[in-house]
């Protein structure tokens, strides 16, 4: 082809807005913010996307002291309006989120507007209309449990909540970010609320406390443990477990620990979950967390359709975990990452699940019946990789499992 006809094919498929906009639909957010910037044609063509995968940060603030009473409304952490007394909410924001479907919501208020049931009410009217401004079909919703910071309920009170909780309950996906506070105040008049996502973070509550905030919460599917310094995982396991009604939907754990991995064991008194993430940042975990860590992947092991294992920091490991014989029926992909430090990468095995040994032996699809995508992240220099050359060849035409991956050297990344 001539250079001209080249550059002429290039610049029909890069101007063109059904090929711009199939590209598009299946670009990650940071992705799409960069080719938003390109030219005004790509800005408009990736606008939807943008919208589609976004999160529009929605802060409502009700601030109220001796001298006057401030409704403010920012968005993306920026000020947006500030509401009038009695303005609607939903002609204030017109249809400047109409193509936004994803939003985390922040509530605030000042101490003198809890303290005030008029001012209380007035603060949660708006909120009402927020949340149903916000609603639409296949949205999701992400919120703390600063909609229940009131510390006394009235009849009026209590029917705006239960109408807010409604129209949380309403959106498709709710994830509920409690940022360490936990609800003590008592409920049980109120809806339960729809917590598709739990994401704990730091908390110092009581079992007891724990245990009556659960209570509160239906068709919770997945809890990310988000905190780099967790302390009581015990205590927040055995109050999931106390509620097992409330979380007898539970498929997923997702979970970052940076010191203590043998705090891992806790999960064995979970049940059967489907999909399990450890990131471990502990850098001198002994053989006990090893230990840990085996006994909760093989408690799980017949109901596991992934498993995601990313050993981040490694310093202090001279050995991993260890699966080499047990059966998983159910596991269709399979993540590991080993950032072990390259002298004890000589010596450490990083084949936990003894990939390699099953297929020299036969036994790969007995263990393995449904494993269709392996991905290892992990260093070259190791005289005991998780798969060889030969492995990572023959694993596709053979076994129909596709492998990907990268190895880390000293000398760069090289793709598997």
């Amino acid at each position: 082809m001539e250079p001209g006809a080249s550059m002429g094919l290039m610049e029909s498929i890069f101007w063109n807005d059904l090929l711009l906009e199939k590209i598009f639909s299946s670009m990650d957010l940071e992705t799409i913010k960069i080719v938003r910037l390109v030219n005004t044609q790509w800005e408009r063509e990736a606008r939807p996307r943008f919208a589609e995968i976004s999160v529009v940060l929605v802060h409502l603030k009700h601030h109220a002291d001796r001298d006057a009473v401030q409704v403010q409304l920012d968005l993306n952490k920026q000020p947006f309006h500030t509401l009038a007394l009695n303005e609607d909410i939903k002609l204030a924001l017109n249809d400047q989120l109409a193509s936004f479907r994803n939003f985390k919501l922040q509530f605030s208020l000042s101490r003198d507007t809890i303290r005030n049931t008029e001012m209380l009410q007035e603060a949660y009217f708006y909120l009402n209309q927020l949340i149903q401004h916000l609603w639409r079909p296949n949205a999701s919703l992400i919120h703390s449990l600063s909609i229940l910071l009131t510390i006394k309920f009235t009849k009026k009170l209590s029917d705006l909540l239960t109408s807010i909780i409604s129209g949380c309950n309403a959106f498709s996906h709710v994830e509920i970010d409690p940022k360490g506070y936990v609800c003590t105040v008592d409920t049980s008049h109120l809806p339960k609320m729809s917590c598709h996502t739990l994401r704990i973070s730091h908390t110092k509550s009581s079992f007891e406390d724990l245990t009556r905030f659960f209570s509160n919460l239906v068709n919770t599917k997945k809890i990310v443990f988000d905190d780099p310094w967790l302390g009581n995982l015990d205590t927040v396991v055995r109050a999931i477990v106390e509620n097992g009604e409330q979380f007898e939907n539970l498929e997923e754990i997702d979970i970052k620990i940076m010191t203590e991995l043998k705090q891992i064991r806790a999960l064995t008194e979970m049940w059967g979950l489907r999909r399990l993430r450890v990131r471990s940042e502990d850098e001198k975990a002994s053989g006990n967390a090893m230990t840990a860590l085996e006994e909760c992947v093989t408690i799980h092991a017949t109901t596991l359709e992934f498993l995601h294992l990313d050993f981040g920091k490694t310093d202090g490991i001279t050995d991993l975990c260890r699966f080499q014989t047990l059966e998983f029926p159910k596991l269709q992909r399979f993540y590991l990452k080993t950032n072990i430090t390259f002298g004890i990468a000589l010596a450490c095995s990083v084949d936990i699940l003894g990939l390699k040994e099953s297929i020299k032996n036969g036994t790969l699809r007995k263990r393995f019946p449904s494993l269709k995508r392996v991905e290892v992240v992990g260093p070259y220099e190791t005289d005991f990789p998780c798969l060889i050359p030969v492995n990572i060849s023959d694993l596709l035409p053979k076994y129909g499992i596709h492998v990907s991956g990268k190895l880390l050297s000293f000398g760069g990344v090289t793709d598997l």
